[in-house]
């Protein structure tokens, strides 16, 4: 069995909640209700295990704030957590730092991670690129 499900053996109902509130309360109560809503609690622990695996994978203040908004929103499940967790993620900023400082060409802006040429998207330049297209496959 894999290193991660080395706690298999002990998944019980307070297993999950300790867990969860270890992280903080606003978790606690998304893994609640996540446990509820099966006919049997079994059947929630691997949606659990892995909304408690986004605060390794990011951060235990990442994961509390996104249950917190998803508990508002009632959006209570895996796939909310998982899907929205990594916009909580606050990177440190010497890493964004040290990106910006080692991205080449200054000709574009850079917007988040990624550097975008702005020119291409310009009305112009997308009528230009349609009139080629359209003269090409004449």
């Amino acid at each position: 069995m894999p290193a991660e499900y080395k706690d298999y053996g002990y998944w019980n109902v307070p297993y999950f909640q300790h867990k969860a509130s270890a992280i903080g309360p606003n978790t606690r109560i998304l893994i609640d209700t996540v446990i509820q809503k099966s006919q049997y609690p079994v059947q929630s622990f691997r949606n659990c295990f892995g909304i408690l695996r986004c605060a390794e994978k990011y951060s235990p203040e990442a994961l509390e704030r996104c249950c917190k908004d998803a508990v508002l929103a009632g959006k209570c499940n895996y796939s909310y957590v998982s899907n929205t967790v990594s916009t909580y993620h606050i990177e440190p900023s010497h890493q964004v730092e040290k990106f910006y400082k080692t991205s080449g060409n200054a000709s574009g802006t850079i917007s988040g991670r990624y550097k975008d040429d702005d020119s291409k998207y310009s009305l112009k330049s997308l009528m230009e690129r349609q009139e080629k297209e359209v003269s090409h496959h004449e």
